[in-house]
């Protein structure tokens, strides 16, 4: 991805994972883009990870790491050497994944491996290891909302990572489940440690004592047969196992829009550009948000619960610079509940975050447990920079320690001086996944060209490239991307955690009569009723709007194994907004999503899926 060329580098945005019965995903963690000069690129291609057992279980640890090789977009696993290994190809249904685990340290004890230049996962298993899966589409991650899922009675966590040339970012996350408590560290250039995720002794049982005690959260909470605590489930993963109601949010909502359906709230996404502002009012089940000259530049519908608590669905936030911004300000404000207080946000003091009844009690908990009151207990928890992240541009080593899971506290970190790190002040969705100084996202950012930059763009015909790219030339080999599954609802024309692709600086003389056009070759593989849809947006200038955004119907594939064409002039468009023109170091975008079905899909890449635009 790139970010805008005038921005100063920024760290990352976290993923969610798709909420899905097997959750299909490249092992990929912290999205990072950050340029910096190559005098300044020091980072060596490994440093070291010290892994750190005060857990106080007795039983074996396994450790993986996995995740996607940022020299070359393969994706794989790192053995103890920090040597990558890439996925040999998957099967349908999906075959058994190559261990990849090294036997951790035993209790009490620390050994270090090597961490490569990722953007990954680690992740560690108490007792038992990890059951991973390869599908044609890529690895199976466990999925643990499903009760089927073959790592539902493990104890397990992962942290999250990216190592590039510009320095580490590694966070602890709480994202999708609540589990074996952990903290992550790095030492940086000048010494000095910086750790967080630490809970508070006795925060580990005191959370799900919490939720016990919590009316209609209890449910969160998974069990082994033997009466053994594993996990809380994030509240939307929670929904989507039957543990907590699907109207929970719904009386907050509700307050929310009755209220700026007389009043204005006012978003200022950008804490370095405070004149940057929009304004929210709801009109029926519509809440619009005007700039500063009175357009509409976004809509979103009426959001459920688990739109909040997921970040997602209504409260979708592409990587634009308006609609994307918004949203994750609604997002942190329905979770933390601070929308009916304060008609300005993002209201970043935690002091005034949870204060309503009905509000993200799991995010609550988490967070009042924590020794430095950060945590990643939504996709955009960072807003305000209350996530617990560690970042340095020169690291020395890294750590991930393993803390006790009784109410035993936790020996002191690798130094006697552990400070904190510098944490972004703006606001900032893994995901899957944010435009922002300190956070770009996980799909590329629209960007205008640079007066030094390179040539601009031109041609009418872009290749699906792999890494999130539209590229006039197509790849060597054919490789696929997969489509997160629509689990079993309907997404028709709106995007469900689309594969995003895109291209910037284009140039382009509009061509009157031409229609924009596509033929991606798609695949359900066996799955019955699954149907893929596409989005084609246009930003004339390059500027973070999007002029011009032509929903497709979607293409219902056939449950035989094997690629199917789905084309836009044989399905016709589902709808259309806005008006073409010239394009002028211009962005285009595509999006594809199931719009339908209970699987995931892939769609190929490098060759094969080509998309023609009504430009010469």
């Amino acid at each position: 991805m790139r970010m805008r060329r005038k921005r100063s580098p920024a760290p990352f945005v976290r993923k969610a994972l798709v909420a899905a019965a097997a959750a299909v995903l490249p092992a990929t963690g912290l999205a990072v883009t950050a340029p910096v000069p190559a005098a300044e690129a020091a980072v060596p291609g490994t440093i070291p990870l010290t892994l750190t057992n005060n857990s106080g279980t007795g039983e074996q640890v396994y450790v993986y790491n996995l995740g996607t090789e940022l020299s070359t977009g393969r994706q794989g696993w790192a053995d103890a050497d920090g040597t990558f290994h890439p996925w040999p190809a998957g099967g349908n249904p999906p075959s058994p994944a190559p261990d990849a685990s090294i036997a951790g340290p035993a209790d009490g004890s620390s050994m270090t491996i090597r961490m490569p230049k990722f953007s990954g996962r680690v992740y560690f298993s108490y007792g038992r290891k990890l059951d991973f899966r390869l599908t044609t589409g890529g690895l199976v991650q466990p999925a643990v909302q499903n009760p089927t899922d073959p790592n539902r009675d493990i104890l397990f966590n992962w942290s999250e990572y990216t190592l590039n040339d510009s320095g580490l970012w590694i966070n602890s996350t709480q994202v999708d489940m609540f589990s074996a408590p952990y903290a992550v560290g790095v030492k940086r250039g000048d010494g000095t440690v910086a750790t967080t995720g630490h809970l508070e002794p006795g925060g580990y049982q005191g959370f799900f004592d919490a939720l016990e005690k919590q009316p209609g959260w209890a449910g969160l909470v998974q069990t082994r047969s033997d009466g053994t605590v594993l996990r809380a489930l994030a509240p939307s993963h929670a929904i989507e196992a039957g543990g907590l109601r699907a109207d929970v949010l719904d009386d907050y909502i509700d307050r929310v829009w009755s209220k700026y359906s007389t009043s204005t709230l006012t978003v200022t996404p950008f804490a370095h550009q405070p004149d940057v502002t929009y304004h929210g009012r709801v009109s029926g089940d519509t809440m619009n948000f005007t700039d500063r000259s009175g357009t509409v530049v976004a809509s979103f519908q009426k959001p459920d619960s688990d739109s909040v608590f997921g970040c997602y669905k209504r409260l979708d936030a592409p990587n634009d610079l308006v609609r994307g911004p918004i949203s994750r300000t609604l997002c942190a404000g329905f979770n933390r509940s601070t929308l009916l207080e304060n008609p300005h946000q993002p209201d970043t003091t935690s002091a005034d975050f949870y204060k309503d009844g009905v509000t993200n009690h799991y995010a609550r908990e988490i967070h009042a447990r924590t020794v430095d009151g950060k945590a990643y207990a939504f996709a955009f928890d960072d807003v305000g920079a209350h996530e617990s992240l560690v970042h340095d541009g020169n690291p020395q080593q890294a750590y991930v320690t393993l803390d006790p899971l009784s109410d035993s506290p936790a020996p002191p970190d690798p130094t006697p001086t552990p400070t904190p790190t510098p944490t972004p002040t703006d606001p900032s969705p893994s995901p899957t996944p944010t435009p922002t100084d300190s956070s770009p996202g996980p799909t590329p950012s629209p960007t205008g060209p640079s007066p030094t930059g390179p040539a601009p763009v031109t041609g009418n015909t872009f290749h699906l490239r792999s890494g999130g790219r539209l590229s006039t030339t197509a790849g060597e080999d054919p490789s696929s991307e997969t489509l997160a599954s629509a689990g079993g609802a309907n997404h028709d024309g709106t995007p469900h955690r689309p594969l995003v692709l895109q291209v910037e600086n284009v140039d382009g003389t509009l061509r009157p009569g031409e229609a924009t056009d596509f033929r991606f070759r798609v695949d359900a593989g066996t799955a019955v009723g699954v149907g893929q849809q596409a989005r084609v947006s246009y930003d004339l200038t390059g500027d973070g709007t999007f002029e011009r955004v032509e929903t497709f119907r979607y293409f219902a594939s056939d449950p035989v194994p094997g690629h199917e064409e789905y084309a836009g002039s044989r399905s016709g468009l589902h709808s259309a907004s806005g008006s073409l023109g010239d394009l002028d170091g211009g962005t285009i975008r595509v999006e594809i999503w199931n719009a339908i079905g209970d699987a995931p899909s892939t769609v190929q890449v490098e060759t094969g899926s080509v998309l023609t635009v009504p430009f010469g």
